[in-house]
């Protein structure tokens, strides 16, 4: 990200622009990453995960896209009856160099791979399962991704996407827009070392598909089956697809 560029300024939807505007974004949040996440969420985030993963118990190998610092990988583990593995993705050095230093991760289950989640270092149909966790928005294509995912998955196989949504309620969602995209970045920005980085994270919302948009694009991408759940009224949503 230029130093000189306008805060003003979204960063574009696909391509080259977008594609370096976001790693140099991750980049820069790395050291505070998991305790903003917790600030911006107000601690739900975890909530969010563990309900995600649950229906992944009996996976024997499931794929993290963009795996960040391994919260995701950590609440799978973390569930007793999960004895499979982990194939943790992320294309950002810092943060996955972070997520293999957790000591909620087992590394002898976790194994970790730099990629993008449009090119995974993956073979055809070896995954029972692929999860994420807020990482859809940032896909640099996103119909791509959706597209890798199934080919990596098997037949039958699932993904699990937690992401942000868009609340129907006008009420609820004038409520949210005024948290997610006014009052959560001022109060990073005067905050966090990089609190620029968060005035992407609501522009990114607003030109993200709606949830029954997003479930075409799985259909149009691999998948047979595709729904949603919504927690918060919409304003978080969990994708579920079957390959």
């Amino acid at each position: 990200m230029d130093s000189g560029s306008s805060t003003d300024t979204l960063p574009p939807v696909a391509g080259p622009d977008k594609r370096r505007y976001v790693f140099e974004m991750f980049r820069a949040l790395a050291p505070e990453y998991d305790r903003w996440n917790r600030v911006v969420s107000l601690g739900l985030d975890r909530r969010w995960r563990k309900r995600a993963v649950a229906e992944l118990v009996d996976c024997r190998l499931v794929c993290d896209l963009g795996t960040g610092t391994g919260d995701m990988a950590a609440a799978l583990l973390a569930l007793p009856a999960f004895k499979g593995d982990i194939l943790a993705v992320d294309p950002t050095p810092e943060l996955w160099q972070r997520a293999r230093v957790k000591k909620t991760l087992t590394l002898s289950r976790c194994r970790f791979a730099l990629a993008e989640g449009e090119n995974l270092p993956v073979a055809d149909g070896a995954c029972d399962a692929v999860m994420s966790a807020f990482v859809m928005r940032n896909f640099f294509q996103l119909e791509r991704a959706l597209g890798e995912s199934a080919r990596v998955v098997r037949r039958g196989g699932r993904a699990v996407f937690l992401e942000m949504g868009h609340p129907r309620n006008r009420v609820w969602r004038s409520l949210f827009t005024w948290y997610f995209g006014r009052f959560m970045p001022a109060v990073v920005w005067r905050l966090a070392r990089h609190g620029e980085g968060y005035r992407y994270l609501p522009g990114s919302l607003a030109r993200f598909p709606h949830q029954d948009e997003v479930v075409k694009l799985f259909l149009a991408n691999g998948w047979s089956r595709a729904g949603y759940n919504e927690y918060l009224g919409g304003a978080v949503v969990a994708y579920r697809a079957i390959r």
